[in-house]
């Protein structure tokens, strides 16, 4: 039975003339996902051109109620 991951990525966002915050950015993976689908869900949300470094993946658990 194929697993689960999350891939987390971040997008700094400017609020202000000289303040800037970072944005995280997760989404659930099957573990039989090519990589690629990754990357063209980072390229969706704005990531240009990303690269595995872009990307942190850590084991998805379940969910809280």
């Amino acid at each position: 039975m194929p697993g689960k991951i999350i891939a987390t990525t971040y997008k700094t966002v400017q609020i202000g003339p000289e303040d800037w915050k970072i944005d995280h950015i997760s989404r659930v993976f099957s573990t039989t996902c090519p990589i690629k689908d990754v990357f063209k869900w980072a390229e969706s949300i704005g990531i240009e051109k990303p690269v595995p470094s872009d990307i942190t993946y850590s084991e998805y658990t379940g969910e809280s109620l």
